[in-house]
């Protein structure tokens, strides 16, 4: 035995999917490949194949498995026919010239026997000659013009599925591609949580704005109308409060509407990020037209404690607070209407808070009421006289507020420039925490003022000075018991807000007890604000809240960062707050130190512009 070459030729362009061998026409020729087909041990005698009959029926012949390809997988799949005599002859006398062979269908089976030397074919093949010969008849060319039109559209088919297919599994690549970028699923919930945090951190400047309009007037208001009803004026009191709920709620109701027709210009003017953007929009959106309700709860706790009803005041405030808790758990979690519901939750809880404030002020039988406001040509310009006199009086209440929202702001724009969305979701659970504090240390100032005033009002300096000394201890006292906690417990701290799982667990709990390292200070700066606004000393709470708000603040944040790196990002607000307590030293020793006393009060007269008359 040895082994031999023979060259066949193979068409590698198929009629559309024949169904059987027998109808299998013969088609125009596609472009020919060469394919050579090897026979080893193949026996050969006088250019003859010398098979017996029995050899021809016994064989079997399994389909044969085609190696797939880009270019011919779509042929791939057409049926094969293995059940016709020719398809077997051919198979059979292929297979005896040559070694192992790949065919595609029964028509390839042929063809390849077509050019194989036939006629040396015995008369134990002559069924697989006579077939062969069969299938090589000449065609009609009508018949060939229809087979050439129904190829045509075959192929065209074909390609229009290759280029679909190709379409498809461009886009499942991408898919695949923006699937295998995408973090896990864990991942995902935590960055959804985190970021709707930070997003609610990048708005919160607005509320704080609102709240800061409302204790500027409330705390102006407060301390001109505590002083007129010392003097037995309950009428003007009335007037100075009317006044200032209404010029805060219009200056509110303008600025929501601006905020609302910018509110893409407005989240990325506070240092939103693109990622982030949407879920700041929606927030703002319904929650800002609500800001005036804000304000006025915010002005109505001086009002109301001013009128001897303390209880009223922390009720009204617990029923919003209460009422807030209870629609964000379920709007954000049963209902999942996400952003949108933990706003709709904040604003119907004030808007509660604020209704119930103006049913009490609207009652006959108390003695701070809403008096109704003359729009004549003298009483406006008292109006205008008597606002201003009370934004004085209450600015430094304001830059307060202001100066929360500048810290949100200026830590949210240092946070994502070190530490990415994943810092400005740590910095947003302290700016949760702060809030919680300076609402303790402003209770302490609120609650020592109108007894300051009052006390202001008729000249007992000695009560005066009693009355801060005691909010000074508290604070203080306060704020130590706040800076413990916090620094040992700053891990279940952040675990209320974040879980352990969270990038930013870590990022908070490592920031947070540095944090707290200032809150003694700030527990003093807050009471001594208080005070210099109960005693009319408008200027120096001004002063002293730009420099621990604005200046130190802004200067400290991106200052420290550069020589403590990460950490000096969380000591920015301490540092400023010590700054400023030494400068209120400053300020008591140099007074002490002239003589000076704080009895300046209104019945002596030594305020010659006195506008708080009676209108």
């Amino acid at each position: 035995s040895h082994t031999s070459c023979l060259r066949a030729q193979s068409i590698t362009s198929l009629p559309p999917s024949p169904r059987t061998c027998a109808s299998a026409v013969p088609h125009e020729p596609a472009p020919i490949t060469e394919t050579f087909i090897s026979t080893p041990n193949k026996r050969k005698l006088h250019g003859r194949l010398k098979v017996s009959e029995s050899e021809r029926a016994a064989a079997e012949w399994p389909e044969i498995e085609v190696p797939h390809s880009s270019a011919t997988r779509d042929e791939d799949r057409r049926p094969k026919c293995s059940a016709s005599p020719a398809c077997r002859s051919a198979k059979f006398a292929i297979r005896q010239n040559s070694g192992p062979l790949f065919f595609r269908t029964d028509a390839t089976l042929i063809a390849r026997a077509q050019t194989l030397n036939v006629a040396t074919m015995g008369p134990h093949n002559s069924h697989a000659r006579d077939e062969i010969a069969r299938n090589s008849a000449p065609i009609a060319p009508e018949q060939k013009a229809c087979d050439n039109r129904a190829q045509r559209r075959g192929c065209d088919g074909t390609h229009r599925n290759i280029a679909r297919k190709r379409d498809e599994h461009g886009k499942n690549a991408e898919q695949l591609d923006a699937c295998r970028r995408r973090p896990p699923a864990h991942e995902q919930c935590a960055n959804g949580h985190s970021d709707a945090l930070a997003a609610v951190n990048i708005v919160a400047p607005l509320w704080l704005f609102s709240t800061g309009i409302g204790l500027m007037f409330g705390v102006g208001a407060s301390v001109v109308a505590s002083i007129h009803l010392s003097h037995n004026k309950p009428k003007t009191a009335r007037i100075n409060i009317t006044q200032s709920i209404v010029v805060s709620s219009l200056l509110l109701i303008c600025t929501s509407t601006l905020f609302c027709l910018f509110a893409p210009q407005v989240v990325h003017l506070l240092g939103s990020s693109e990622r982030l953007k949407p879920l700041a929009v929606e927030y703002m959106c319904w929650f800002v037209p609500f800001s005036a309700f804000t304000a006025l709860l915010n002005s109505g706790m001086f009002f109301l404690r001013l009128d001897g009803s303390p209880n009223f005041a922390m009720f009204c405030n617990i029923v919003a607070s209460v009422l807030n808790i209870i629609l964000d758990y379920l709007f954000i979690f049963p209902f999942g209407w996400g952003m949108f519901g933990a706003a709709f939750a904040s604003a119907i809880g004030t808007t509660v808070g604020a209704l119930m404030i103006i049913i009490y002020l609207s009652r006959r039988n108390c003695a701070l009421r809403f008096y109704p406001v003359k729009f004549s040509r003298n009483s406006m310009k008292l109006m205008k006289r008597n606002v201003g006199y009370m934004c004085r009086l209450g600015s430094s209440a304001f830059l307060c507020e202001v100066a929360i929202a500048c810290m949100m702001f200026v830590g949210n724009l240092v946070f994502i420039h070190y530490l990415k969305e994943d810092g400005v979701a740590a910095f947003s659970i302290a700016c949760y925490f702060f809030p919680i504090i300076f609402m303790v240390y402003n209770a302490i100032a609120q609650s020592a003022q109108p007894i300051i005033s009052f006390n202001y009002g008729l000249n007992e300096t000695l009560r005066v000075r009693k009355t801060y000394l005691l909010a000074l201890k508290t604070a203080v006292g306060c704020g130590i018991c706040f800076a413990l906690i916090t620094i040992f417990c700053s891990r279940e701290i952040v675990a209320m807000f974040i879980d352990r799982s969270y990038p930013a667990y870590d990022i908070a709990v490592k920031g947070l007890p540095l944090y707290a390292s200032g809150f003694v200070f700030f527990a003093i700066n807050i009471v001594s604000i208080g005070y210099f606004q109960s005693v009319e000393r408008a200027k120096y709470a001004t002063v002293i809240t730009l420099l621990r708000g604005f200046i130190l603040l802004t200067l400290c944040f991106y200052g420290l960062p550069l020589l403590l790196g990460k950490p000096g990002i969380w000591l920015a607000t301490p540092l400023a707050e010590l700054l400023t307590t030494l400068f209120i030293l400053i300020i008591y020793m140099g007074r002490k130190r002239n003589g000076k006393e704080n009895s300046i009060s209104l019945q002596h007269g030594n305020h010659a512009k006195e506008i708080l008359q009676e209108v």
